[in-house]
């Protein structure tokens, strides 16, 4: 039977019950499918599965969108009605792209054509087009008079309107190509003269679950109930007529002495409830048949009671508060220091009200953010990081994008990206990395560390070769191009260079052996693939020309396969509708990849990759419009002041932002709505959180506006028992850190269900064990460690005695993995640690008596100079540097050189093995081409000459010399040399078993401070000054491997002290300054 029928309730469950009653009762015909037009997928498969449940079975049934729906009805009644496609914002806008130009130059457009100067920046107008695009597609549907005006040749007032409706009229030809608003006009007229059936026409439509619909579909909807059976279900907050009351906010703006009269209603309501209540404006004006299912909701908590209340519009005055219960926890509010924190919060909370609630299942908890972008790796993070599977929570994520979601669109997009760029080492790399292209390239993920090594010591830094940089308006050269490393890598595997030998300028790269030449021929297989891609992207094309370009990329970048197969088909389709989106607007204007890029990221990000809603496990989902699905726990997090509601700001010329109506869509009204519908939706418990507290100082951070008015309406009309604020119980201020002593405390309301976390915050609040060192006891010895022991792992070891035991004892390496890949060239000067390599090498160039100019091609090789004339500055002054040390070196050197020494010292059951090289006649010298020595240089110069005086061979010396720039030291003989490396050899068995307390640089400056009359205290003071270091300077325990070991105590003690007089008293008294020779 045709006519509306409006089904109102506060529960979608009654709902819920009235659809039931409604479609229980069978169409005409067993054929014909049932049609329930719902706003959101969530809403559809929560029906499905109830109505599943009451009749055993659901199904031909089918769930359109309103615009879907609308335009169904629409191709009904109207004959050659074009398809819904034409009118989407997508097509409008290239539609617009195309227009623009002629009206650049029109009278009224000078604003437009101020914004194009260039006629042709495609990517400029393309955003042009696209605003306003969608502020065309809101004036079809709620200001439809508005452009039917302009259809019949109407400018309007002011400015920009009149440039609006002329580009209007040139885009639907002057009212003789449809558009929405026409059609609009067009079904009214059909529908009010249809016969009582229509071929075609829905036996029986129901709406159910939209809060708000715009006029424009409310018409459609209320026009068709004269020709079949329309009902529509609406979640109504409250029972009571609610249209005219007003927030107190309102009514305090209005001018003081007007004889104005307010419905003030429920507070809360009145502030949130607004496009609810527009909605209801419009709908009583209407005429239905009405049918209610209001229920007050049931129980005493607060949560009902604020539900109840909203119900029957209800404002409790200050002498009608009710008193709450402290155990009463149906309302949360929980304010932490970060998003992480929020959803450690939310884990340990959940699992409370798993264990508390009685039959409470994780499908019935569903978690909403503003944003779960940036929430979504945390909780992956968190709640797939539980190690014991019985505190595990399964959980599904919904509503990411596939655009930070897909690995294959982002490699894609990254591909496109690298068109006019600088192909920076880095980001080549990254796009390498990606697990989607190492298997169709046959790469395994611990290649790219191998790969990382090869770009790393080849130097490549940016560009594709001298061309590429001369096309970027820079000096051509291929110094630090992809060009310059392929050479050296390619001449690698076929040359042996020994880091020598230059074929045609080019310096072979050694380090490549075995079957890493094959992972060299896929590296240079995915370069030309990439490389001649991006080549492919130069120069315009139209719409379809790139659509076939770009999917050719699929295939040479990807593998389809049941991974990425959905990925790949989402990719492929967006980019094959740009053909379509050609053939829909008539653009066939050729544009460059920019825009085409600018465009595919737009599509993709709103695309979503999967569903994830309602699977049986926990959801988290995004705060979207029509998601008043009921849940027994509802969670809202990132409820952040700056994040919801969410603020839109309106185009300049967005002519209905200039003068809203009730009704037009508002973003910030559908978030305010939203929050209320998860009020009222929540059966047990609300939860929310936000980041409350600063991570930085911990000062106080507002919530969102809606929670502080939700906060504050509880104190107006609740209190506890005792007749106090409610604030207090409901808000709960986390510590920044999980292990804080706070969360198991017994009686605190803060609590935790981390075994982990509670055994920290027992080491934190035990002053003594936060005090104990790395080891407690040491470690036993092995047989092999006492008795075979190597010269140069002594050396190693009194450089830094904790990294020699992390890495030789418990096979603990802190380094940071491979080095960070640098994209700039040196250009006028080298790092400290470039130079000083090259100093060392040409340092023992001239000294085997070389000369250095024959140096220069292969240094600027290797890659460590800068190019053109800046290298060869570089590289001269260097060079005079090297032959002035060079000559201070040549007084010592300039004899005979004596063959290398071998060392085998046995002292107990140890025997020390080693040889001793740059032994001359006079001295063993060591030499470092550096402006300043350390106490690390001294010490492994010191052992090599305790181990010189051990040995005590005729023919060679006893003395040993350090010399730099600037400065020498001379080691004198030694008579107790073999007592010497016996304390030696004693403080490295004991460093093998537990952290020595010897740092080289405050050892030493200890000693020298003592031994030059300085009192204990005095002399461990200045070497805390040098473990300590200063904001000038690090100190050494800034190192990683001495922190690791020593962090939680003060290692600068007596032991300290007196390992370090052992070490360096006798190598001081050893040591003399040589006095510089006069020139």
């Amino acid at each position: 039977m045709a006519g509306l029928k409006l089904y109102t309730s506060n529960r979608l469950e009654s709902l819920l019950d009235a659809l039931a009653s409604v479609v229980k009762e069978p169409l005409s015909s067993a054929l014909e499918r049932e049609v329930i037009v719902v706003q959101s997928k969530g809403m559809e498969r929560w029906l499905s599965m109830e109505l599943a449940k009451k009749f055993g079975i659901w199904m031909n049934c089918r769930f359109p969108f309103p615009n879907k729906f609308v335009w169904e009805i629409f191709t009904i009644f109207i004959h050659d009605i074009p398809d819904i496609l034409l009118y989407a914002p997508q097509v409008t806008t290239w539609r617009i792209m195309k227009l623009l130009p002629d009206y650049l130059h029109a009278p009224g457009f000078d604003v437009i054509s101020n914004y194009l100067v260039q006629k042709t920046d495609h990517l400029k107008r393309l955003q042009l087009s696209e605003r306003i695009a969608d502020v065309f597609d809101k004036y079809s549907v709620y200001r439809p008079e508005m452009v039917l005006r302009w259809d019949r040749g109407s400018h309007g007032s002011g400015q920009s309107e009149r440039w609006q409706a002329e580009l209007w009229r040139g885009l639907f030809k002057n009212g003789e190509e449809k558009h929405r608003a026409g059609i609009l006009r067009d079904f009214l007229k059909a529908i009010t003269y249809a016969k009582d059936s229509v071929t075609g026409l829905p036996k029986r439509v129901s709406v159910f679950g939209i809060p708000a619909l715009p006029r424009y579909h409310f018409e459609v909807i209320h026009a068709l109930a004269l020709v079949t059976d329309v009902h529509l279900f609406l979640l109504s907050p409250t029972k009571e007529y609610w249209a005219d009351i007003v927030p107190d906010k309102k009514i305090a703006t209005q001018p003081v002495g007007k004889d104005l009269h307010f419905e003030v209603g429920n507070q809360f309501l009145a502030s949130t409830g607004r496009l609810g209540r527009d909605f209801f404006s419009m709908l009583v004006s209407q005429s239905y048949e009405e049918f209610q299912y209001f229920k007050d909701p049931e129980g005493e908590s607060l949560l009902a009671r604020l539900q109840s209340d909203i119900l029957n519009l209800t404002m409790r005055r200050a002498d009608q508060k009710v008193a709450i219960g402290q155990e009463d926890r149906s309302i949360q509010v929980h304010s932490c220091h970060s998003p992480a924190r929020e959803v450690e919060v939310l884990y340990d909370n959940l699992l409370d009200f798993f264990e508390s609630s009685s039959g409470l299942t994780p499908k019935d908890v569903l978690v909403m953010t503003p944003d779960i972008e940036v929430y979504a790796p945390y909780i992956t993070a968190i709640f797939s990081g539980i190690q014991d599977e019985a505190m595990k929570i399964p959980f599904s994520i919904a509503d990411r994008r596939a655009l930070s979601e897909s690995p294959v669109i982002d490699v894609f997009l990254k591909i496109i990206t690298l068109k006019g760029r600088r192909f920076e080492a880095p980001e080549i790399i990254d796009i390498l990395d990606s697990p989607v292209v190492q298997k169709r390239f046959g790469f395994r993920a611990e290649d790219t560390e191998l790969l990382l090594r090869w770009v790393n010591d080849v130097r490549i830094r940016w560009g594709k070769d001298r061309e590429h940089r001369r096309q970027m308006g820079l000096p051509a050269f291929d110094e630090g191009s992809w060009k310059s490393g392929i050479d050296r890598l390619l001449l690698g595997y076929a040359l042996m260079g020994n880091e020598e030998k230059l074929f045609k300028s080019i310096l072979p790269y050694d380090d490549i052996e075995g079957n890493e030449t094959e992972i060299l021929g896929r590296f240079l297989e995915f370069l030309g693939c990439l490389f001649s891609s991006v080549d492919e992207l130069e120069g315009g094309r139209t719409l379809g020309e790139w659509a076939v370009v770009l999917e050719s990329f699929l295939t040479r970048f990807f593998v389809e396969d049941q991974e990425s197969g959905h990925e790949m088909q989402i990719l492929r389709a967006r980019i094959r509708d740009l053909s379509s989106k050609q053939t829909l607007s008539g653009f066939t204007e050729p544009v460059e990849v920019e825009v085409i890029r600018y465009y595919l990221s737009k599509e993709l990000r709103d695309e979503e990759l999967s569903m994830g809603f309602m699977t049986g496990a926990v959801t988290f989902c995004e705060m979207l419009p029509m998601r008043s699905i009921p849940f027994r726990v509802i969670a809202l997090i990132g409820m952040n002041s700056d994040a919801y509601p969410r603020e839109y700001r309106p185009v300049g010329f967005d002519l209905i932002a200039h003068d809203p109506k009730p009704g037009d869509r508002s973003l910030r009204d559908e978030d305010r709505y939203l929050f209320l519908e998860a009020l009222l939706s929540s059966r047990e418990c609300l939860y929310i959180s936000y980041v409350g507290q600063s991570i930085r100082d911990n000062s106080e951070i507002p919530p969102s506006v809606l929670v502080s008015e939700l906060i504050d309406h509880i104190d107006e009309g609740f209190e506890t028992v005792q007749g106090g604020t409610l604030r207090a119980s409901i808000v709960r201020k986390h510590r920044l850190q999980p292990f804080s002593h706070a969360y198991f405390v017994e009686g605190s309301s803060l609590f935790s269900y981390s075994r982990e976390d509670c055994e920290t915050a027992k080491v934190m609040t035990d002053s003594e064990v936060t005090r104990r060192p790395f080891i407690s006891r040491p470690l036993k010895r092995t047989e092999i460690e006492e008795r075979n022991i190597s010269l140069a792992g002594m050396k190693r070891f009194f450089r830094n005695p904790a990294e020699y035991f992390l890495n030789h004892c418990l096979g603990i390496y802190l380094s940071q993995g491979p080095d960070a890949l640098d994209t700039d060239e040196p250009l006028h000067e080298l790092n400290a640690l470039e130079t000083y390599k090259l100093r060392d090498w040409l340092t023992s160039k001239k000294i085997a008596g070389n000369d250095l100019q024959d140096y220069f091609a292969l240094a600027k090789g290797r890659g460590v100079l800068p190019p053109a004339t800046p290298g060869i500055v570089i590289y001269e002054e260097i060079s005079d540097i090297v032959m002035e040390f060079a000559e201070e070196l040549r007084s010592y050197t300039d004899m005979q050189e004596l063959p290398p020494l071998d060392v085998d010292i046995c002292i107990g059951e140890s025997r020390i093995t080693g040889h001793l090289e740059n032994i001359w006649e006079s001295a063993l010298v060591e030499y470092r081409c550096i402006e300043k020595d350390r106490a690390r240089h001294h010490i492994g110069v010191w052992i090599d000459h305790v181990a010189l005086n051990c040995i005590q061979k005729p023919k060679y010396p006893r003395k040993s010399i350090f010399t730099r720039i600037g400065n020498s030291v001379l080691f004198n003989p030694l008579e107790d040399a073999r007592a010497v490396m016996e304390m030696l050899l004693s403080y490295y068995l004991q460093g093998m078993t537990e952290p020595l307390r010897f740092f080289p640089e405050a050892s030493a400056k200890y000693v020298y401070r003592f031994t030059k009359g300085h009192s204990h205290e005095a002399a461990l003071k200045a070497a805390r000054a040098d473990w300590e270091g200063s904001g000038f300077s690090r100190g050494e325990r800034d190192d990683p491997y001495y922190e690791f070991c020593f962090g939680n105590i003060d290692p600068i003690d007596d032991t300290f002290a007196s390992v370090a007089k052992d070490i360096f008293v006798p190598l001081m008294n050893s040591m003399s300054k040589i006095p510089r020779k006069k020139r």
